[in-house]
């Protein structure tokens, strides 16, 4: 068999951060409908856009989660495997806490976007900008971790423009 010549999958450095940038956005943008001082979204709870809301809130939290998570961890695993000092967990992004385990574990950035692409489900507490991930080890062992939107947003995003830089430096433009 002739097999055509082979390339890295693209890594979208703009992408992971848009999505980043949206996520931190629906996290704090539900706060500021929450509060709804004005009751500018209560004299609308009755239009479709609100009876779906929290279904479409919930479709686009997840969506962004594992689109983040996939394309940061091949991008990870590219700077793995070239002995890079800017890896997830290696890379300084200055947060202090991006999520915890059920023991108050903290997780690091890679330990994130494994626990987001492992889980099998995603539950969110509306008035908190956290989402709580859920699901098993290989040995059947539930595990359970919580993610806070605003410092892992701005891990990702300061990590992912670290990296893009780093890589117009050098010449390439796909990690």
């Amino acid at each position: 068999m002739l097999r055509p010549e082979e390339h890295e999958h693209f890594t979208d450095f703009g992408q992971i951060k848009k999505n980043a940038f949206v996520l931190l956005n629906l996290g704090y943008g539900l706060n500021r409908l929450l509060e709804d001082n004005e009751e500018d979204v209560a004299s609308r709870k009755d239009s479709a856009l609100f009876r779906e809301y929290g279904k479409m809130y919930e479709s686009e939290i997840s969506s962004r989660l594992i689109g983040i998570a996939v394309t940061a961890r091949i991008l990870d695993d590219r700077l793995i495997n070239s002995e890079s000092d800017v890896t997830a967990t290696k890379f300084p992004h200055g947060e202090d806490m991006l999520g915890d385990d059920e023991n108050g574990e903290p997780l690091n950035l890679r330990q994130c976007f494994n626990k987001i692409i492992h889980a099998s489900s995603i539950d969110h507490e509306l008035q908190l900008p956290e989402v709580y991930l859920s699901g098993k080890h290989q040995n059947e062992k539930e595990w359970h971790v919580r993610l806070f939107l605003l410092p892992f947003c701005t891990a990702v995003y300061q990590w992912v423009d670290h990296c893009q830089k780093l890589y117009a430096h050098i010449g390439r433009y796909n990690a």
